[in-house]
């Protein structure tokens, strides 16, 4: 426990100096005092030694029945607590069931279901306003075919998805050219807070493509003060087994190599899987280090930035990506989150879109990190 500073002896120290100086007072004020003689000041065992047993045995006995009304009161504060939580997993339920059908209706814009119709209004709408609806020239089209993303006669809005996560470095960052490619496969991005506000689960649609079979990948998080202002304990993180079609992985590559055994001086050829660069590798989460193994602190803070970027991602596509997505594809979202930094950090958190994705691990009583579990 640190009292005074970063040494966590330091205002043990101090203090135990001011008592000393105050040798001269009352018998009274000496049974106020907190005897932190009974503590091993001991830098590498302190923490270890003071819970809250032993820190109450230090509190004169006149001074407890306070401290233990202060609990009371600290109880009744989570107590309450757990009621807004509840009531705010409630109020995030019902307002994600009010907008899941604007999402519904942007990935069918996206897919080009609503091609004509809005065609139609966009017609009436220039009748409207100026009574003449103007012919783009040939000459125009041309111009405008030679610096479009796509083609005018495209279908939907292509690539919107893989247009609109390249624009935000968390997840640009991950993409490789291949990715890109089979993310013009993307029809929708969903997400799905838990009912009681513990955590959440992001879920990819993908047409039928060439490169994989599965038609939806998730990653699952358990969060359980997901809708708290504290740093997020991250519990638990699911991902999923991605059935790559043969000679197609993004993720990993084959490579042949020759050897030469030296008993016989044969060449034969040894086929290698190698890991390369992926956005992929997002459904894969980090892995965890057996229970048996030793883990030195540099082996645990490199775990602990893999989960910290993997949240980080999952932040952007919860907060970010999903409700500000057309934004994203424009670009207007990047010249926002510049100009109003602060401002996109304080915004509010939950299906409504905003907070950052640092967090803290809740290990669970026999592990150092969270449990693992993939999807097969």
């Amino acid at each position: 426990m640190n009292i005074g500073g970063d040494d966590p002896t330091s205002g043990i120290i101090m203090i135990d100096e001011e008592l000393d100086g105050s040798a001269s007072g009352t018998a009274a004020s000496k049974d106020n005092e907190l005897d932190f003689t009974k503590l091993d000041l001991d830098e590498s065992n302190a923490d270890a030694q003071i819970d809250d047993q032993m820190f109450m045995e230090l509190v004169p006995k006149s001074v407890r029945p306070r401290v233990n009304k202060l609990k009371e009161l600290h109880n009744k504060r989570d107590a309450l607590l757990q009621e807004y939580l509840k009531e705010r997993a409630e109020l995030e339920l019902k307002f994600s069931k009010l907008i899941k059908p604007l999402y519904e209706e942007r990935r069918d814009i996206i897919a080009g279901l609503h091609d004509d119709t809005i065609a139609d209004d966009t017609i009436a709408d220039g009748k409207e306003k100026s009574g003449v609806v103007e012919d783009v020239s040939e000459e125009e089209e041309e111009d405008e075919d030679t610096d479009a993303l796509f083609k005018a006669d495209a279908k939907g809005v292509p690539a919107f998805w893989s247009v609109a996560i390249s624009h935000i470095d968390v997840v640009a960052g991950m993409m490789s050219p291949e990715d890109v490619e089979s993310l013009d496969y993307l029809t929708d991005i969903t997400n799905e807070d838990f009912a009681d506000g513990t955590g959440f689960e992001l879920t990819y649609h993908f047409s039928d493509n060439p490169f994989f079979t599965n038609r939806t990948l998730t990653k699952r998080y358990e969060v359980p003060n997901l809708f708290t202002e504290d740093e997020p304990i991250l519990q638990n993180v699911v991902g999923t087994t991605i059935n790559w079609k043969p000679g197609m992985s993004l993720t990993h590559r084959e490579v042949q190599q020759k050897q030469r055994k030296k008993s016989t001086g044969e060449i034969r050829t040894v086929t290698k899987t190698v890991k390369k660069e992926s956005f992929y590798h997002f459904f894969d989460p980090p892995k965890l280090p057996d229970l048996n193994d030793v883990v030195d602190e540099a082996e645990v803070n490199e775990v602990e930035n893999s989960f910290e970027q993997d949240y980080d991602v999952a932040q952007a596509f919860r907060s970010h990506i999903i409700p500000k997505a057309v934004l994203w594809f424009t670009g207007e979202a990047m010249v926002d989150g510049m100009l109003n930094e602060e401002s996109q950090d304080e915004e509010v958190g939950g299906m409504m879109g905003g907070t950052p994705g640092s967090f803290t691990f809740a290990p669970p009583t026999n592990a150092l990190f969270p449990p693992y579990e993939k999807n097969t």
